[in-house]
């Protein structure tokens, strides 16, 4: 193993390798990320490897992105476990072929993988002007509730409420929670009320939420957001890496197609 950029461990032990290319061959296991601005992971399902040489990928559900795969843009195949996130190196597609209704791509076997050791538990914290609306609904017919998202991992996450919301979260068991992301992103997820304070003086209260059955692809999405609220409070911390580039996240449509 060697290091990667962005906390990642450089993987090249073959059978070390082929162990980790199998979990993408787990139905759900694998998601394909164009090397792209604004894309974002799709499913696809590794259905063969051939180690050293290449491998078979059905594309048949992210048909979508054949044009962009068929002239030569690279992408990334993502696996992740409860504490593992890997990845490839950038890829390309080879050859794309219709076979019985299903589109395969070949790609060749990558010569190294990539993998971060991750915290479910870890919390990405937003920085003051790092803005996500979150809306609360719930299931007896009462109005939504906006407040402000202002942690999240891939457990839970807390919220700033008005303080009118402390009566709904004292009786709720589960509420549907929906974050809102500047450029225009949306992620629904159900959640349940753990934990609130209320600040009399603010006229608000912070709660604390679990998420509850989430789906792998409910669990990629958070993943991504974690790590990009992570990376844009980074970037806007003190003594922050002028390398890393503003998340997309957190531009508005106006400020990602200047006119």
């Amino acid at each position: 193993m060697s290091g990667a950029e962005d906390g990642y461990v450089r993987v090249t032990a073959p059978a070390e390798m082929e162990g980790m290319l199998e979990r993408l061959s787990q139905p759900g296991g694998a998601s394909l990320q164009l090397d792209a601005e604004q894309s974002r992971p799709l499913p696809v399902l590794v259905v063969e490897q051939l180690p050293g040489e290449h491998l078979l990928l059905d594309l048949t559900s992210i048909r979508e992105v054949a044009a962009d795969l068929k002239r030569g843009g690279a992408f990334r195949l993502l696996g992740q476990t409860r504490d593992q996130v890997l990845r490839t190196p950038p890829l390309v597609i080879e050859a794309l072929k219709e076979q019985k209704g299903k589109l395969f791509g070949v790609c060749p076997y990558p010569t190294s993988l990539e993998v971060l050791q991750r915290r479910a538990s870890f919390r990405a914290r937003l920085r003051l002007g790092m803005e996500v609306g979150a809306i609360l609904r719930n299931s007896s017919g009462l109005a939504p509730l906006q407040g402000d998202l202002k942690d999240l991992s891939l457990e839970g996450c807390l919220l700033e409420l008005p303080l009118s919301a402390a009566p709904l979260l004292a009786g709720a068991d589960l509420l549907e929670l929906e974050l809102c992301f500047l450029n225009g992103a949306r992620f629904s997820i159900r959640a349940q009320p753990r934990h609130s304070q209320a600040d009399a003086e603010r006229q608000a209260v912070r709660a604390g939420f679990r998420f509850v059955a989430t789906s792998g692809e409910q669990e990629r999405q958070l993943w991504h957001y974690v790590r990009e609220i992570e990376r844009e409070s980074v970037r806007q911390g003190e003594g922050s890496d002028s390398s890393l580039l503003p998340s997309l996240l957190f531009q508005t449509a106006l400020r990602r197609r200047p006119r």
